[in-house]
């Protein structure tokens, strides 16, 4: 492929090379991960240059970003795995109850020796 002659879309305020990039096409938003530690929400206009609508400093620079829509569905999967996962008070009626008293313990000290 030949390299364009003018760019497609431009943004002021990224400073660092973008290591990665997740797209939202439900929101018309996307992320842009770069070396300089900082991952920002960028708005995607129809035309000309976009917006840096928000920007978040991490420790490290970011190596992978997953696409938005796709986290949210993860995390709404989540939510159902564990509200079918809840055990109910009487499966717990069966389980034998085991005393926490020291005295009940073993003991299994070594003694140490006197020189």
């Amino acid at each position: 492929m030949r390299k364009t002659s003018s760019p497609l879309y431009a943004y002021k305020g990224l400073s660092g090379k973008v290591t990665s990039m997740a797209a939202s096409p439900s929101t018309g938003f996307f992320l842009a991960g770069s070396l300089d530690r900082y991952v920002r929400l960028l708005s995607a206009p129809s035309e000309g240059s976009g917006n840096v609508v928000g920007k978040l400093y991490i420790t490290s620079a970011p190596t992978a970003i997953i696409p938005i829509d796709a986290a949210l569905e993860h995390v709404e999967q989540d939510e159902e795995d564990e509200e079918e996962s809840v055990a109910s008070d009487e499966d717990w009626g069966g389980i034998q109850q085991v005393s926490s008293d020291e005295e009940a313990a073993p003991q299994n000290r070594k003694k140490r020796r006197k020189e």
